[in-house]
């Protein structure tokens, strides 16, 4: 994959139903920066290299992630940076992944498994820092229907507090119930917030 160092200049990078293998030895290689770019991975069923080229990327990256396996991953990467993750299944543990995440906008479409566990870990504090998704400020949610209002409710509250709020909420497609009460107790947290609900 390191080809891509030589690059001049990077637009879109799709990366899609590959094999990939982890190197034999680490590759003491980072990529230079560049202007914001997007790198989507789909179909990833090895996530071991993939972990392994995320921190290699220049910051500020879009990086879309749709129907891998997620796996552990233990540096921080996408400083300022664009998550989307996107059919990802139920089974798969995003936490490891959103704990080294430096990312400025989070984007969920039809994850069933982002939960009110995923929620009260993005409002958690210790040691005085966000112990998820430290740097957030825009979350959109589509088609992610296993949380409830009072989790997102308690995690835009608790961040609230923190240096990186949300100041930026959408919740579409096929998403709970939120109630009116609810809405403008969000409302009074995030300076926008966009609440479109569907039924199919």
């Amino acid at each position: 994959m390191w080809p891509i160092t030589t690059l001049p200049s990077l637009g879109v990078l799709h990366i899609n139903d590959l094999s990939l293998h982890p190197s034999p030895s680490v590759c003491a290689v980072t990529l230079p920066p560049r202007d914001e770019g997007c790198i989507p991975f789909s179909n990833i069923y090895d996530f071991g290299p993939i972990a392994n080229m995320l921190h290699r990327l220049p910051d500020k990256l879009h990086i879309s992630i749709t129907h891998c396996a997620i796996r552990r991953i233990s540096r921080h990467f996408n400083w300022d940076g664009r998550l989307t993750l996107r059919d990802i299944e139920t089974d798969e543990d995003l936490i490891p992944l959103l704990r080294c995440w430096d990312g400025e906008v989070l984007i969920l479409d039809n994850r069933p498994g982002f939960d009110d566990d995923a929620l009260d870990l993005m409002a958690k504090v210790v040691d005085c820092r966000l112990y998820c998704t430290p740097r957030i400020t825009e979350v959109a949610n589509t088609y992610c229907s296993n949380f409830s209002a009072d989790a997102l409710v308690r995690c835009v509250s608790a961040r609230m507090e923190s240096r990186w709020r949300i100041f930026c909420l959408r919740v579409t497609g096929l998403v709970p119930d939120i109630s009116t009460v609810d809405r403008q107790r969000i409302l009074q947290q995030v300076y926008e917030f966009e609440y479109a609900p569907s039924s199919f």
